[in-house]
């Protein structure tokens, strides 16, 4: 299980190599950005899920209550999904749509796995970079 970002589908394929043995069997998104139009129908993974979440960054007071909000409501769902699915390791690349299932994942004391691809270490991946079993980057 991972979750994922919406910036570009190099990070799919980061899974998918990260994983040669044992495939990356679900992944779960954000009903916003691009995620649900690359990834729920794509036949390599079991399960699709697709929370809603949206950046908490570049909005204003209200916008940041309501992200903050739904991204609560997220966390407890993705809880409830990892739990369910009995996953043993969250393969994350940040942003916000990846923000529950990283979340989740540390409620439950399952590892986490973060793979930052970009220059600048991205607002999440700084904030959980500390309770990560591995943290991927080129720098």
């Amino acid at each position: 299980m991972w979750g994922r970002d919406r910036r570009t589908s190099c990070h799919y394929k980061s899974c998918k190599r990260a994983n040669r043995n044992t495939p990356c069997e679900d992944i779960l998104g954000s009903t916003k950005g691009q995620d649900r139009k690359w990834f729920e129908k794509d036949s390599d993974f079991k399960k699709s899920y697709f929370l809603e979440t949206r950046g908490v960054v570049n909005q204003g007071f209200l916008g940041k209550i309501k992200s903050l909000y739904m991204l609560f409501k997220a966390t407890l769902k993705a809880k409830e999904i990892l739990k369910e699915n009995g996953v043993k390791v969250v393969f994350s690349v940040g942003g916000f749509s990846s923000a529950p299932t990283a979340f989740a994942s540390k409620l439950l004391n399952i590892p986490l796995v973060i793979h930052e691809q970009n220059a600048h270490i991205g607002s999440l991946n700084r904030l959980l970079k500390p309770y990560a079993k591995y943290f991927i980057s080129i720098l």
